[in-house]
């Protein structure tokens, strides 16, 4: 009004925030069932022609991935998801010794803690009310790699563990409670893998 804007204070609860958000989170999944249902070349045509893409970037697009990733079961699980979030952004505050080898060091942070921020690249919450946290990953994989899933399992876990582990930490300080898996889908797999994630403090 005249005097100025208003500003608001209060606690969202989760139940709320779902609840405000279940006819918007509905709606962005119409494009993805549509998508899984005509197939890889029907989905490329209807971006197409829906101004999403143009025909020249059509043709970047890897189609034997795309078609991988329609008979995946990752988006099986995305398809019967309660709720979807992409680019989930976070940020907590773990203890800076966790960090460092040094003993003596450790003990003179103390409880020093140390801020870490990151965007989770798909969260999803299942209608049993589990959380599934996925990254994906373009590592390069080698011909042994791609005939050999654990091999996969494997190379992430070497490379991504630690920071899965950071996003699992996140989402447990934000739901209350930790995720029940934590999944990387590798882009040259066309198939994801779990990660094991360790305590973080």
């Amino acid at each position: 009004d005249a005097s100025g804007p208003k500003h608001l204070d209060l606690t969202l609860t989760r139940a709320k925030f779902d609840e405000l958000t279940a006819d918007l989170v509905e709606r962005t999944m119409i494009p993805t069932r549509k998508a899984t249902s005509n197939g890889t070349d029907a989905e490329i045509e209807r971006q197409i022609s829906e101004n999403f893409i143009d025909e020249s970037t059509a043709t970047l697009i890897p189609k034997a991935s795309a078609e991988k990733f329609r008979q995946s079961s990752l988006l099986n699980v995305i398809q019967n998801a309660s709720n979807i979030r992409r680019e989930f952004r976070f940020s907590i505050f773990p203890l800076a010794r966790e960090f460092v080898n040094d003993s003596a060091l450790a003990e003179q942070l103390g409880d020093t803690r140390i801020q870490i921020q990151g965007a989770i690249d798909l969260l999803i919450e299942t209608k049993d009310g589990d959380i599934i946290l996925c990254d994906y990953k373009t590592d390069r994989l080698t011909k042994r790699e791609l005939q050999d899933k654990a091999l996969v399992k494997k190379k992430m876990n070497r490379s991504h563990g630690l920071q899965l582990s950071y996003y699992a930490k996140a989402i447990e300080q934000m739901y209350g409670k930790p995720p029940s898996s934590v999944w990387v889908c590798s882009i040259p797999l066309g198939d994801t893998v779990e990660i094991d994630v360790f305590p973080v403090k």
